[in-house]
Parts: structure tokens; C-alpha cells; sequence
């Protein structure tokens, strides 16, 4: 998971897990996404990979 955080950091990306979060690296990120997403799904803020693998697991 650190390797896709770091993924993630270098493409400026967001990850959406079918069926789970969308993870966001920036608060600022939030506003980039489609309402359907701010709206149907939660968006959790996660920037290592420890955080992306509890988020999944939390879902």
C-alpha cells in the first residue's frame, strides 16, 4: 500500500475503490469530484498506505 500512496502522490491522484471510499491526499481534492461522487460515496482522506489499508478495511 506505501507504493501506491506514493503512486497516488506522483500522478496527483485520487483512488476509488469500487464499493468503498474514494481516498483524497488533499482537503482541496474534495472539490475536484464529480458531485455524484461527493454525494454517493464517502470520501476518506488518506495519504500513506497505512491509512489507504485501514480506510478499505473499514468499509
Amino acid at each position: 500500500m506505501d507504493l501506491l500512496a506514493v503512486l497516488l502522490h506522483r500522478l496527483d491522484a485520487v483512488l476509488v475503490v469500487p464499493g468503498g471510499p474514494t481516498m483524497i491526499q488533499r482537503d482541496e481534492d474534495r472539490e475536484l469530484l464529480p458531485a455524484s461522487f461527493r454525494e454517493e460515496w464517502p470520501i476518506v482522506m488518506a495519504r500513506t498506505g497505512a491509512e489507504i489499508d485501514r480506510a478499505i478495511r473499514a468499509s
